[in-house]
């Protein structure tokens, strides 16, 4: 299974997000769903979360992924209510610490180089958002998987062939369609040697 680095010791969040806020978020399990109240503010510390939005018509499809050193949770409703608009989800097993949200945009607010920090942090998010959101207008269910997992392959990388794999389950929340199209795709995708699917997931083909 691919380990996504963990933040070093002089990020510039780590004084504001103590230690005791510490926890762990299983592949699979969701940090906080849509409805829920935004109250605390996430740093990603080690692994890889997916953000995911319902559209009109109830399809999902992702509109971020988040690694080492990504502020979750400062998305509300755009009603302007402290209610999460998104899901997010763990791709991998993920440590996060958290912090008050006031008292985070408080210090982001005071501190320059916290600013700095996260508006690098919303420059990043909305370059992976767009390519999420390119995939979605693909013709084909298998040309929008393989930039789905291409998207998670560019934004947390691998190396010698170990990459992060996609829960199948959480690839169709990801796409926003059916499974029985994703299944479909995924055999003919096999098939041609493109994807691996395996115990941790769905992963890009690399051939030497």
């Amino acid at each position: 299974m691919a380990v996504v680095q963990t933040i070093g010791p002089l990020h510039p969040w780590d004084e504001i997000f103590s230690d005791e806020s510490r926890r762990v978020v299983q592949t699979g399990e969701d940090l906080f769903s849509p409805g829920e109240i935004a109250d605390r503010v996430y740093l990603v510390e080690e692994g890889a979360l997916v953000e995911t939005r319902a559209d009109k018509e109830g399809a999902s499809h992702a509109v971020g992924l988040l690694g080492p050193g990504s502020i979750v949770g400062i998305r509300m409703t755009s009603a302007g209510g402290a209610l999460h608009e998104v899901r997010a989800t763990a791709l991998t097993p993920s440590t996060v610490r958290s912090l008050e949200r006031d008292i985070f945009l408080h210090e982001a607010l005071k501190h320059p180089e916290l600013s700095s920090a996260l508006l690098r942090d919303f420059a990043h998010r909305t370059e992976i958002t767009r390519r999420l959101t390119d995939a979605c207008h693909q013709a084909t269910t298998g040309r929008h998987v393989l930039d789905l997992l291409e998207a998670v392959e560019s934004t947390f990388g691998h190396h010698n062939d170990d990459t992060i794999g996609v829960p199948p389950a959480l690839l169709e929340r990801m796409s926003g369609c059916p499974w029985v199209m994703v299944r479909r795709a995924l055999g003919e995708l096999r098939d041609q040697g493109l994807v691996i699917v395996d115990a941790t997931g769905v992963h890009l083909a690399h051939h030497a």
